[in-house]
């Protein structure tokens, strides 16, 4: 009878502890999951409250599970370098590559926050990282880069980084560009940051009128008007160009042609060319807002001389010739990527390969053009760097 009872009681015990297992995993199951979102808004308003009280410990332990939980977004990040050069333990390690992008991801805050825009927070949360724009943490970031820039002597690192967080960063910009900023953690990586920009190519189109100036034998028939368009890349100080015109306007005098190489020879005053080629130019010197450059080119030229007429049975007739030519040019910036371009070039040209004409020399050409260089990945990368280009 006794080991009936016991065998009872064991059961019931068994039975009951079954049940609160069971009863524990579906609260498990059930119950809510703390998220990147609560954690951020709730982190953004609990560590300035921590650093204010000096609670550094509770704010490290704060900061630790909300980057574990939401990763190095700018706000984290943010505190993070904030709580380091509160503490004075700022070193270059702390400046990884991705710096100058949180710097814009800040800027882009203050901005909305200067032109009392931060209601567009409500409408993408996630894209803010889950803090309110201009809320208790903005506010105490500002606050607290102000008052650790009398902690910090200019020339030193950290008052840079201050003069950042501050809601300086036009300054900061500025003086990233001279020593000793230049040479500091930032600086280096900014430099480095400038060049991968300014290293994207840039298309750029121009539209240019010119005057086509022959020497020698050849300038019998005129001085003519030039018209043309350029398209090409831009590479840092490298110009890559298709050139393509046209020159026109009759002939002041008239001279001698033939049809056909065994034609008889025929008088004329018509004259139209053309040029296509291709052109490279390389800037010398660049003094906004005055840009020098030399230029070497290889082009196919040519100008008819005689029409054609079908009713009379008459081919048309032109003087073709290779062209290569050296120039020297100067860009005065109008605008951002806006460029009067003027430039004078050597063309040294055969027109008599084809035995159709019969005057030598070569050609001097100068052009007035417009041009305009367009890259927005570039210059959005640019105006991000507070680079005036």
């Amino acid at each position: 009878m006794k080991n009936k009872y016991f065998l009872l009681f064991l059961f019931g015990v068994l039975f009951l502890n079954l049940q609160t297992q069971a009863q524990s995993y579906e609260d498990r199951l059930v119950q809510s999951q703390v998220s990147c979102d609560q954690i951020s808004l709730r982190s953004s308003e609990l560590f300035p409250y921590y650093m204010e009280a000096g609670l550094i410990d509770s704010a490290g332990f704060l900061l630790n599970i909300w980057n574990d939980k939401c990763g190095s977004t700018e706000p984290v990040f943010r505190a993070n370098l904030l709580m380091v050069l509160k503490m004075h333990y700022y070193t270059d390690e702390l400046i990884n590559t991705f710096f100058f992008d949180m710097m814009n991801i800040y800027e882009t805050r203050l901005t909305l926050i200067n032109n009392n825009e931060q209601f567009i927070y409500n409408y993408n949360h996630a894209h803010f990282d889950y803090v309110p724009v201009g809320g208790v943490f903005d506010t105490w970031s500002q606050n607290m880069a102000a008052d650790l820039l009398e902690y910090y002597s200019p020339g030193e690192t950290e008052y840079l980084i201050c003069l950042f967080y501050s809601g300086q960063t036009a300054l900061a910009y500025k003086l990233i560009l001279e020593q000793p900023y230049a040479s500091s953690a930032p600086g280096l990586l900014y430099a480095n940051k400038l060049n991968e920009a300014l290293r994207l190519p840039m298309l750029h189109l121009g539209f240019y009128a010119g005057t086509w100036i022959p020497e020698g034998q050849l300038s019998r028939i005129g001085i003519h008007p030039e018209l043309g368009i350029t398209y090409g890349v831009k590479v840092k100080e490298n110009s890559f160009d298709l050139v393509m015109g046209i020159k026109f306007i009759k002939a002041p005098t008239e001279y001698k042609a033939l049809r056909h190489k065994f034609s008889e020879p025929e008088y004329t005053d018509y004259f139209f060319g053309g040029y296509i080629g291709l052109e490279y130019s390389r800037d010398l010197l660049n003094f906004k807002p005055y840009q020098t450059y030399v230029t070497i080119g290889a082009a196919y030229d040519g100008f008819n001389m005689l029409e054609e007429d079908e009713d009379a049975g008459l081919d048309l007739s032109s003087a073709n010739s290779y062209n290569f030519n050296i120039g020297l040019g100067t860009r005065v910036l109008l605008f951002k990527n806006n460029y009067l371009n003027m430039g004078i070039r050597y063309n040294l040209v055969d027109y008599t390969l084809n035995d159709k004409f019969f005057m030598k020399g070569n050609v001097y050409t100068v052009r007035l053009s417009y041009q305009f260089f367009s890259n927005t990945y570039r210059e959005n990368l640019l105006n991000t760097l507070h680079y005036d280009y």
